[in-house]
């Protein structure tokens, strides 16, 4: 049995709900990950094709949606029924988009296939609180990379930003590049924030990706001053094949302004449901419509 550190499935821990400036809602959270052994691990497919039929309860959880999704439905003549699309929040905060996004980003940064990990840190002494240090540090992480780039060739890379216990940022990157020496580093931090305390290393397990981002997604917690925690080079990634799959061809859009769980209860309160993607569904769907997903399945 190979050695335990991989993650494969995730549940919350300590979620509550946070105000924020514009009423909008966020969460705080924090991911707590399961371990399994190297042998089982394996990463969650990018794109996959879940169809799940069951009855709609009056809780609907069992619809695995977003809290804070709203509605839009119209008729689809691809599948001649009416759809129910799901438009989620998306926000890191989120219990639901959170993790799927921590996952789903984990799974692509490891097809990137990074060669070493980068942190750069922040000096508390230089700035009066947090934001301060954020605002000013930032925009330095990018120059510091071009700075790198002009002596040691292309470098394409993916940051996280982390707050100390004190609240203080400081940031991870991952990165795909050639040699780049820690002086080189350490001086081009150092003339850019006066700060010296840097990190680089080589990364010996490109398994170990898929950990390192989950490890620093899973520590988030809700961010005062920025809701932007992660960003990437525009290289970093290589393209992505095109899914293949039937266009929906809805007619007649409309905004239900409401939960799509509400709107199915109100629409079939016992009906039987299909997603037929994680954010399209219809309700009581034809046998027609059965058929071909069974065929596209």
């Amino acid at each position: 049995m190979g050695e335990p550190g991989y993650f494969s499935s995730f549940t919350f821990a300590g979620s509550c709900e946070k105000p924020t400036t514009d009423g909008s809602p966020c969460f705080e959270w924090n991911l707590v990950a399961h371990p399994t052994t190297e042998e089982s691990f394996t990463p969650p497919t990018i794109y996959e094709r879940p169809l799940l039929i069951g009855n709609i309860q009056a809780d609907y959880e069992n619809l695995d949606l977003c809290p804070w999704a709203k509605c839009m439905s119209g008729y689809s003549l691809e599948y001649e029924e009416v759809v129910y699309i799901q438009q989620k929040c998306n926000r890191w905060g989120c219990r639901h988009c959170g993790a799927r996004r921590v996952t789903h980003l984990a799974h692509k940064t490891s097809s990137a296939k990074p060669n070493r990990l980068l942190t750069l840190t922040t000096w508390t002494r230089n700035y009066e609180n947090p934001r301060e240090a954020f605002e000013v540090c930032s925009p330095l992480v990018a120059q510091l990379i071009r700075r790198l780039r002009k002596k040691h060739g292309n470098i394409e890379y993916l940051r996280v930003l982390e707050q100390h216990k004190n609240g203080f940022p400081h940031w991870h990157l991952v990165v795909r590049s050639g040699y780049i020496p820690f002086q080189s580093v350490r001086q081009e931090w150092k003339d850019l924030t006066g700060n010296l305390i840097v990190d680089i290393r080589k990364i010996k397990d490109a398994k170990g990706v898929y950990w390192y981002i989950v490890k620093y997604l899973a520590k988030q917690t809700h961010c005062k001053f920025t809701n932007r925690r992660v960003s990437w080079s525009r290289d970093f990634f290589p393209p992505q094949e095109k899914r293949d799959g039937r266009p929906l061809n809805v007619q007649e859009l409309l905004f239900e302004d409401d939960h799509p769980g509400k709107v199915l209860m109100a629409v079939a309160p016992h009906g039987r449901i299909i997603k037929i993607t994680r954010d399209v569904m219809i309700v009581n769907p034809s046998q027609k419509t059965l058929d071909r997903l069974d065929e596209d399945s």
